[in-house]
């Protein structure tokens, strides 16, 4: 593939990933409903480093700080608290980190967009869980010569995920104050390597401004997986790289592969399932054809436990590799991140993170059905 269609490939691939959350968005926005409320926030942050390996805690010694501001609107009707069986906030902010190594680290700014299902409301009292995704431009990378301490980030445009707890307190009609503690992490998804990813918690204080106040309403949940196992298939891609050696310059090809397995729930919102998925890496077979003698084939079986929050599915999954990618290599287990979008006719959209222990591995989107 040629320098120009890789960067047209992973536009695309940063743009697909937007998308699936713009929908989301475009899901709340499309009819001017009665009851819907709209936030702005200004937060505040500061956090630590995580150094998931050895050679990582030379530049994971500073405390990062940064600010978010956001847009989130909230629906009270019946048909949005179907989506989740719950009441949420969608919405799409800015934020800016300062990771405080300005010659090796430097700053990240990233545009993100976010999920935030309250989860416990008593009088002025609220807790929510806020996730999401986005896209994030970082100011210093790795280069062979010029930066070879920066072993996180090796692409300026890299992918961030994020998830943590949010507690808000309401001062007035208009205003609330809040702290949160938010898991944050970048990497750019295994297109180019070193691609070790930085994982940082932050910690941090906010205002919000509503210009309206509101009375809850009281809806019933609706739960599709209720008393029933459900089975489901899907397929996956991405794109890895096999990195350059003494020999060989940094060659990138796609990951493609195919899941299947059962789902049987246990909760309201709890599910446990199995599964497996086969797949072929592309850049094991580069890797074969240098002389490494890779498996680009791998099967792998899959446990997994799934929080169910209406249409939205947030999976963990451990995997055990039944046929290995190679048999000296000493992983023989991974773990694997979904966020899907469930649809009313079983269709499934969304992405999701393989890692190792801290490691990020690759990103991947996937599709599928539910039956």
């Amino acid at each position: 593939m040629s320098p120009v269609s890789m960067k047209n490939f992973q536009c695309t691939f940063f743009l697909k990933i937007a998308v699936f959350f713009l929908a989301l968005l475009a899901q709340n926005s499309h009819l001017l409903a009665q009851h819907k409320i709209d936030f702005l926030s200004f937060r505040a942050n500061n956090g630590f480093i995580i150094p998931h390996s050895q050679d990582l805690k030379p530049i994971s010694t500073t405390n990062p700080v940064g600010f978010h501001v956001e847009w989130s609107r909230l629906h009270l009707d019946k048909k949005y608290w179907d989506h989740c069986n719950c009441f949420y906030q969608l919405g799409v902010g800015f934020s800016h980190y300062n990771f405080r190594n300005p010659e090796v680290l430097g700053t990240a700014n990233n545009l993100r967009f976010h999920f935030e299902p309250y989860l416990l409301r008593h009088n002025r009292l609220q807790l929510t869980l806020k996730s999401g995704i986005g896209i994030s431009y970082l100011s210093r990378v790795y280069h062979e010569e010029q930066n070879p301490e920066n072993i996180f980030f090796s692409r300026p445009l890299s992918f961030m995920m994020f998830t943590g707890l949010h507690l808000g307190y309401q001062v007035s009609a208009q205003y609330s104050i809040s702290m949160d503690a938010i898991y944050n992490h970048i990497s750019n998804g295994g297109v180019k390597q070193p691609n070790k990813g930085m994982n940082f918690p932050m910690f941090g204080v906010g205002i919000h401004y509503r210009p309206k106040d509101f009375d809850w309403p009281s809806h019933e949940p609706d739960n599709r997986f209720r008393g029933k196992t459900r089975f489901y298939t899907g397929i996956f891609g991405s794109l890895e790289t096999a990195r350059a050696d003494s020999v060989f310059q940094d060659q990138t090809s796609y990951i493609k592969g195919i899941q299947f397995g059962a789902i049987h729930p246990l909760s309201y919102i709890n599910a446990i399932g199995i599964g497996s998925e086969i797949s072929y890496d592309g850049s094991y077979a580069i890797r074969r054809n240098r002389g490494e003698g890779m498996n680009p084939f791998i099967a792998s079986l899959l446990v997994q436990h799934h929080l169910i929050i209406g249409n939205i599915m947030f999976n963990q999954q451990l995997g055990w590799y039944a046929l290995h990618i190679n048999e000296n290599s000493s992983r023989k287990f991974f773990q694997r991140y979904a966020l899907n979008y469930l649809f009313k006719n079983g269709f499934y959209l969304g992405a999701s993170l393989k890692a190792y222990g801290h490691v990020a591995q690759n990103m991947d989107l996937q599709a599928g059905f539910i039956f």
